[in-house]
């Protein structure tokens, strides 16, 4: 799959180059702020995804929460991201600057997955939700400045073309999220220390047998009476 999927890129890449009017113009990637706005929008979104899909699973199989409060637990996350968002914005607003808060969101992303790495069946709540805190912060940090950045940096022809590449970006990176994250979870020894074991405790457990009925209690038959 990956070498078919390799060839079609290839395959692609050259009918876009010999299009007169293409869907993807290579000329959008010789502008070095949206290649690296591409890339950026990509990699939040993978760790991003990876967080809100990986992280109530680990609240429900290792911690012990249930659904619904492993589900509550993760709005600290929405929450550090709304206000984060709106802070950033204003910032944007009122002084036109933003070199240096991608990197900054970049460096709380390294540290929130740094806190869950460390993660295990003891650790404190509090620690789990300031981690969840740092990440939504990192995500209301970078995703507007790199739609802004991507904006200004685009012409005015190419300005519906670069907000494409960011979305498409966006949803290839939920798909890949998906599939790495899930397997390298699965494969944690804290995890797989704390999964049910149901199929070998079914299978190691006796068969429930029927009382046996006493032949006393037995209906007797009109021909005996």
């Amino acid at each position: 799959m990956v070498a078919v999927g390799i060839m079609l890129l290839s395959i692609f890449v050259q009918r876009e180059r010999q299009a007169d009017d293409p869907i993807l113009p290579p000329r959008l990637f010789a502008n070095p702020t949206i290649r690296l706005g591409v890339i950026l929008s990509f990699l939040i979104n993978v760790l991003m995804f990876g967080t809100i899909v990986l992280i109530p699973v680990f609240l429900q199989l290792v911690a012990r929460f249930s659904a619904g409060s492993s589900g509550g637990l993760m709005v600290p996350l929405l929450l550090g991201m709304a206000l984060t968002a709106i802070c950033t914005s204003q910032f944007l607003r009122r002084t036109g600057r933003y070199r240096g808060l991608v990197p900054a969101g970049l460096g709380l992303a390294t540290l929130a997955y740094t806190i869950f790495s460390t993660l295990t069946a003891t650790s404190q709540l509090p620690l789990i939700i300031g981690a969840l805190v740092i990440m939504g912060m990192c995500i209301g940090l970078s995703i507007p400045v790199i739609n802004v950045a991507v904006q200004n940096s685009a012409e005015p022809r190419d300005l519906g073309v670069a907000i494409a590449s960011l979305n498409f970006a966006a949803r290839s990176a939920v798909r890949l999220a998906h599939r790495s994250s899930g397997r390298s979870f699965w494969r944690c020894p804290v995890v797989q220390s704390s999964r049910p074991l149901a199929h070998s405790t079914r299978s190691s457990s006796p068969e429930p047998q029927s009382p046996a009925v006493p032949v006393s209690s037995r209906s007797r038959s009109p021909r005996s009476r």
